[in-house]
Formats: C-alpha cells, sequence, structure tokens
C-alpha cells in the first residue's frame, strides 16, 4: 500500500513539473505560474507534530471609481489630474506559523505586497504587515501573551480632503504594535488580567503632524462559568502623544484617557452567541490652556459607550452577523483627532454549496467630530465657533467567495459607499464611491 502511495505521488509530482514548464512557454510570469500550478495541487502546508508552516501567494485587481474620495462639488485637481477613479493591481507573498513547543504556541504571520495605481502612480508602493506572538503558559492557572506588529499599508481617505492643488496626499501609514499581558486564575471560573498596549503611527511627508503614539494599561477581572457564559469589568488607562506638535498646538498635543466597561458573553447554544460590552470614556488634554484660551472650542470629552455582537446559524447553510456600537473611535484626519462612532452592520452569509460562499454586508454609521471640526473650523483651526462636524456613511457590498481546492481562494467583491457631511460647504466630505474587484490567493 505504501508504494501504491508513493508511486501515486510521484505521479502527481511529475503532471506538476510538466504544467510548470507548459505555463513557462506560454510567457507567464514566474509569480502567476506558481500560482497556477498550485491550483491543480492538494494543500502543501507542512504539519508534524503540533507545528504548522504554511507559505501562500495571492493576487488582486480592484476598479475604485474614486480613489482619493473627493467630493463632486470639488474642482481642485490633485497633481494636475482630473480623474477620480483607478485601478488598483496588488500582489503579494506570506507565510504563516503556528508552533506548538510543549505548551506554549508561537505564532508567525508574515505579508509582503507591491501595489500599483494606474492613475496615481506616486501612491505606488511596497507595504507588509508582521505579527510575531507567544502565547504562554506557566503552570495550571497562569497564561498570557506577548507580541509585535509592524503593518505599513496605505491609510484610507475617507476623512481627508485628499484631492488638493498641492497633489496628492502622501497617505502612507507606518503603524506598530506591542503587547503583553498576563491572565491568573485566583479561584475557579474567576480570572485576573493585567496587561499593556502601546500604538504607534507615523505618516510621510506632509502628515508628520498626525504621527502618534498611545500607551495604554488594562486591568480586569472576569467569571467564565462551565457554560461559557461570561461576565466581567475592565479599566483601560491611556497616555498619548503627538511628537511633532508644540504644547501650543490648537489641537493639542498630549492626552489622558480612562475607560470602564462591564464586559459580558452568552452562547444560548451552538446556533446562537451573543457579546458585548458597556462603558464609560473621558478624554482630557494636557496643553488646553495653553492651546486654547477659554473662549475657544474646549477639546475634552466624555461619554457613554457600548457595543453588541450576535452571530446566530438559522440554519446549516445561512449565517447572521449582527453588531450595534457606540464608542470612542481614532479619526484619521490631517490632525488625528477622534470620533463618536454610532452605528449598525449586518453581515448575512449563504452557501449555497460546500465550495461558494456570498456574503451581503450592510453597514450604517454616524461620525461626531470630538472637540470641534479637525478640518476647518474647530480642531486644528483655532476658531472661536463650537461647530462639530458630523458625517454620516452608509456601505453595502456584495462578497462573492470560491474554494474550488483546500488551499485555494477566489473571491469577487463589490461595494457602494456613500458619505453626507455637514461641513460639505468649508471641506467638500460628501461623496461617494464604488468598487469592484477580484482576488486569488493559493496557499503551499
Amino acid at each position: 500500500m505504501t508504494r501504491c502511495l508513493i508511486k501515486k505521488h510521484r505521479k502527481a509530482f511529475v503532471s506538476n513539473i510538466k504544467s510548470i514548464n507548459s505555463l513557462q512557454r506560454v510567457g507567464y510570469s514566474v509569480i502567476v505560474g506558481g500560482i497556477f500550478a498550485v491550483l491543480s495541487s492538494p494543500t502543501f502546508a507542512v504539519t508534524k507534530l503540533n507545528q504548522t508552516f504554511t507559505p501562500y501567494v495571492g493576487t488582486s485587481h480592484a476598479y475604485d471609481s474614486n480613489l482619493l474620495r473627493a467630493s463632486g462639488n470639488n474642482t481642485n485637481p490633485a497633481n494636475g489630474k482630473t480623474l477620480k477613479d483607478s485601478f488598483i493591481n496588488q500582489i503579494r507573498a506570506g507565510l504563516n506559523v503556528d508552533w506548538h513547543l510543549s505548551r506554549q504556541q508561537f505564532i508567525v504571520n508574515a505579508d509582503v505586497n507591491q501595489n500599483w495605481f494606474t492613475a496615481f502612480d506616486e501612491l505606488d508602493y511596497f507595504g507588509h504587515d508582521v505579527l510575531a506572538q507567544w502565547n504562554w503558559v506557566i503552570g495550571s492557572r497562569l497564561k498570557g501573551e506577548i507580541g509585535y506588529r509592524h503593518d505599513k499599508s496605505l491609510a484610507s481617505f475617507a476623512q481627508l480632503n485628499a484631492n488638493t492643488q498641492g497633489g496628492v496626499l502622501d497617505n502612507l501609514q507606518t503603524a506598530q504594535l506591542y503587547f503583553a499581558n498576563a491572565e491568573y486564575e485566583i479561584l475557579p471560573s474567576i480570572f485576573l488580567k493585567s496587561g499593556f498596549l502601546r500604538n504607534d503611527w507615523n505618516y510621510g511627508n506632509g502628515r508628520e503632524n498626525s504621527n502618534q503614539i498611545q500607551n495604554s494599561g488594562e486591568f480586569s477581572v472576569q467569571y467564565r462559568n462551565l457554560s461559557k457564559t461570561t461576565i466581567g469589568f475592565r479599566a483601560v488607562i491611556t497616555d498619548g502623544k503627538y511628537p511633532n506638535r508644540p504644547d501650543n498646538d490648537p489641537s493639542d498635543n498630549a492626552f489622558f484617557r480612562t475607560s470602564y466597561y462591564l464586559d459580558g458573553e452568552w452562547r444560548h447554544s451552538d446556533k446562537l452567541r451573543l457579546d458585548g460590552w458597556v462603558g464609560y470614556v473621558q478624554q482630557d488634554y494636557e496643553h488646553q490652556n495653553v492651546a486654547r484660551p477659554p473662549d475657544k472650542v474646549n477639546l475634552d470629552f466624555s461619554d457613554v459607550v457600548a457595543r453588541l455582537d450576535i452571530n446566530w446559524l438559522p440554519s446549516e447553510k445561512t449565517t447572521l452577523v449582527f453588531s450595534a456600537w457606540r464608542a470612542v473611535d481614532q479619526a484619521f484626519t490631517s490632525n488625528a483627532t477622534f470620533v463618536l462612532s454610532t452605528g449598525v452592520r449586518v453581515r448575512p452569509m449563504w452557501l449555497p454549496t460546500a465550495k461558494i460562499r456570498v456574503e451581503m454586508p450592510i453597514s450604517y454609521e454616524n461620525q461626531s467630530y470630538l472637540g470641534g471640526d479637525p478640518n476647518n473650523t474647530g480642531v486644528g483651526s483655532g476658531q472661536n465657533t463650537n461647530f462639530q462636524q458630523v458625517d454620516d456613511i452608509v456601505d453595502v457590498g456584495l462578497n462573492l467567495i470560491y474554494t474550488p481546492w483546500l488551499n485555494t481562494e477566489l473571491s469577487l467583491n463589490v461595494k457602494h459607499e456613500d458619505r453626507s457631511s455637514n461641513a460639505d460647504a468649508a471641506s467638500n466630505f460628501t461623496y461617494d464611491a464604488q468598487t469592484v474587484g477580484i482576488n486569488a490567493k493559493v496557499e503551499f
């Protein structure tokens, strides 16, 4: 029987070599040739004992009708270009490593990608996303995580008036994440957890003012019973700094945030799961009195926040994911302020066959900029006004995912995005955009 298996795999290997040579003869690139050769092969992920090593390659080709998210009222050309649309082409390669050594787990995810924009070649870039994480365990009650992530990618233009007379804004973002935490079971079903998190965002020429560092400490106590119901309390303190801003910058250059949450998760059955949190956030800026006299806009803010996620499987072939939230989020504007985001998202999924999945994500979000308008008359301008920018965003999408083999995924993605804003007269923040893309990924 062993000889038969060896003979069978040898025959498959020879067949694959012939396939690759055939593709080379017709002039395909090495990357594309590799992808199509693997399409006819089984998964080549290396698994030995508790170790998994999975390299992959991929490509995507997309069309965006409004890449810079410019308003229809915007008449300023970007670098002499009046076009808004562009094709975006990407090739990528990477690997995923999941290695177990006794009770310790080591995870490495690495991805490199080259991106081209047909109408805005000044945005072309070589990006990457690398994660290294150690899930450690000591004894029967103590465990935790230590990790680092480094990502370089083009940030969204959705909150920027990027189509300006001076040219396309350099929106390349380098993000670093450091994290470490530990969890200890002090009593049966009761866990104490503490951790440290550092986020570091850096931008290119023209956006150094948005560079930001956030250091956060977290403490939580949690109860988990055998039915996997979870209830807990969590406190987070965050110290934030904008290293390239002076103390008297109208947007300030440092803040301190305290957050308190009640967390919960309830698994009613294998088909229904609910989880979420409710809490309170308060953020105070350090140099507000220096940056702004008392008659200027107050930057400090506080509010009640909450989130609810529902995962429901009404049948074997259908899934419904629902999310509703009210949360303080980072706003990636030219002055890197914050928004109070309130929204809902619904994502129904359908499996017509074992190899095809259809998704239709729909979302609505209201973004209220905290501390005033970050781009014109409020935060960042020093104007004597209490104007506050508020945006409404509606997204409707359709995703078709096809998995012809265990190691191969092909997808078609369509999306419509619409944004309206009360700041449109000053900033041209109202726009719409349509995107269509095809993607392919093959694991070895």
